[in-house]
């Protein structure tokens, strides 16, 4: 039986494009050739591989770039200044808060609890928040416009005058026998009432010391039990 050779008894359509695909049919770019303009919103041209420029068919689309994020220069990154952080403190007490009375600012969960959370901020920037707070009460009842700017000079160890009543509850608590803690509390609680800025301990000491307070001598007293005969006469 005679070997068929391959290709053999396939149909003309079947060479045709398995001629197309190998590239091999300069026939049909003849004929396109021959044949009129084609509408090119109908039909796109093909393309010839005798051309120069061929045509592609499937144009590769550029590969899509990783949105990296840029690295933040170090200078940069401490973009907010602390004058910043204590007006946008003052506008969320004032806007979102609606002012609260100063008697609910420290209470359990009251207003300075609330901006805490609300700023995602520690304990410990409760006393500089409440200090915030009372500067700007005092910036509104002087009529001047709160910046955030801290214009004591040396922080909270403001000079407490010895003619003040500051200075006449300092001796009072003291002369009670209080410590300075607790005397600093009892200053600030009036100097908050006043709209005043708080002060701190050093400041309370050192008017203390400057209001030269009289300390008493104690006298050397013998320690010991006492032993007396039955005359009441001391036998030690």
């Amino acid at each position: 039986m005679p070997k068929r050779r391959r290709g053999h008894g396939l149909t003309r359509s079947v060479k045709y494009f398995r001629n197309q695909r190998r590239g091999n049919n300069p026939a049909s770019c003849a004929s396109d050739q021959l044949a009129g303009p084609v509408d090119p919103l109908i039909q796109a041209p093909t393309a010839c591989p005798d051309q120069s420029q061929p045509a592609l068919l499937h144009p590769q689309t550029p590969t899509a770039v990783p949105n990296k994020a840029m690295p933040i220069p170090k200078h940069q990154e401490q973009s907010v200044t602390s004058e910043q952080r204590r007006v946008a403190w003052i506008v969320h007490f004032v806007d979102v808060l609606g002012s609260p009375p100063e008697h609910e600012w420290n209470v359990h969960r009251g207003t300075i609890h609330d901006m805490l959370v609300a700023f995602n901020l520690k304990e410990g920037m409760r006393v500089p928040m409440r200090n915030a707070l009372l500067q700007f009460l005092a910036s509104v009842q002087q009529g001047i416009a709160y910046t955030g700017s801290v214009s004591r000079p040396g922080g909270q160890n403001r000079v407490v005058e010895l003619d003040s009543a500051e200075s006449q509850i300092i001796a009072d608590c003291m002369e009670m026998g209080w410590s300075v803690t607790q005397t600093s509390h009892m200053v600030n609680h009036y100097r908050s009432q006043q709209a005043k800025v708080s002060v701190g301990r050093s400041s309370v000491y050192s008017a203390y010391l400057r209001l030269k307070p009289r300390v008493s001598s104690m006298t050397a007293s013998k320690q010991g039990s006492k032993v007396y005969n039955l005359h009441g006469q001391r036998l030690d």
